[in-house]
């Protein structure tokens, strides 16, 4: 799916040029609305796909990075092309993603001090009798990447 929204993420650049020059072009017009569509599902599928009660941090470290590709390869997009970043509508999406990134940082945040409750629960007596009894086993955290910490805003 990464490798679909790059390219559904050119060719919406390529129709925005088209239609700034022929804004008459309902056709392409549709293509686009559609495509943008399109490239919206493919974004919403990463970012819930296979992620359930039961997943691991793995896991979810391993969708995280699907989607940084995927951002990865927008912004490379945008970089061709100035005039998208000029755009309202990138801008706007740009927002959307920030505050994604932000729901994210702050869900891992609850997420491993609720991991660190849980496993200090296990180890301490009684409560570690009847976890060792039931097979409750230590549960590992949500890595912050360090490069990912100090990364620029994606507002371009």
């Amino acid at each position: 799916p990464e490798a679909q929204i790059a390219l559904f993420s050119i060719r919406i650049a390529h129709l925005t040029e088209h239609l700034k020059s022929n804004h008459k072009d309902h056709t392409t017009e549709r293509a686009l609305k559609m495509l943008v569509g399109k490239r919206r599902r493919l974004l919403d599928y990463l970012m819930r796909k296979d992620i359930t009660r039961n997943s691991s941090a793995a896991d979810v470290d391993a969708q995280e990075a699907g989607i940084a590709a995927a951002l990865k390869q927008i912004n490379i997009v945008a970089e061709r092309y100035p005039e998208l970043k000029a755009n309202t509508m990138f801008d706007k999406t740009m927002d959307s993603v920030n505050t994604y990134e932000n729901q994210v940082r702050m869900s891992r945040m609850v997420y491993n001090d609720s991991v660190t409750l849980y496993n200090r629960i296990i180890r301490q007596i009684p409560d570690s009798i009847v976890a060792s009894m039931l097979h409750f086993e230590a549960k590992d955290y949500l890595k912050e990447d360090s490069a990912k910490a100090s990364m620029p805003s994606m507002k371009i």
